[in-house]
């Protein structure tokens, strides 16, 4: 009986390191072009300067770029042969809750307004400049305010946070 239980957990292990899945985050890559044709490349001279192989791939996910017929999606899955597509999760989450967002006239008018604070601060360098100096004289963190995107997940939030950081120096600047 002991060495059946041995067995079984054995076993039991080897299944398991079988069925686990390895995330590891590899590196980010300099794009010049957002073309499908393009960012498939890129991926795939990624993937072949590691050595990986593609029949060992078995998912893909991007933000609303995969275009299933033509796009980066159908380029890598023909390479693989298997490597499932998932949108982001993160991606569609923002753009739900953007679109449900927008429908009440408060938090449009926030957003609007966060957006016309960082044009500001992004359009003007000299506007730029007096921030850092204010940050400075106040002893604050010398921040930039975040653009605000509705397809970059949690910009909003990062824009607002800089803006409670800041809002001393943005209340003497402006």
């Amino acid at each position: 009986m002991q060495k059946l239980c041995h067995y079984s957990q054995a076993k039991s292990w080897r299944l398991l390191r079988i069925l686990l899945v390895w995330h590891h985050f590899m590196t980010i890559l300099h794009i010049t072009s957002l073309t499908a044709e393009s960012l498939a490349a890129e991926i795939t001279s990624f993937i072949e300067s590691k050595e990986l192989e593609y029949r060992k791939l078995i998912g893909q996910g991007y933000d609303g770029v995969a275009g299933k017929d033509t796009g980066v999606q159908k380029r890598i899955h023909t390479l693989s042969g298997h490597a499932l597509y998932i949108h982001w999760s993160c991606h569609r989450l923002q753009l739900a809750s953007i679109q449900a967002a927008e429908s009440i006239p408060l938090i449009q008018r926030m957003f609007g307004m966060m957006a016309n604070l960082w044009k500001l601060f992004f359009y003007s360098p000299k506007k730029a400049e007096k921030l850092k100096e204010v940050q400075a004289v106040l002893n604050l963190p010398e921040l930039k305010i975040v653009k605000p995107s509705s397809t970059r997940w949690l910009s909003h939030e990062r824009c607002l946070s800089t803006i409670r950081k800041e809002l001393p120096s943005l209340i003497l600047i402006l």
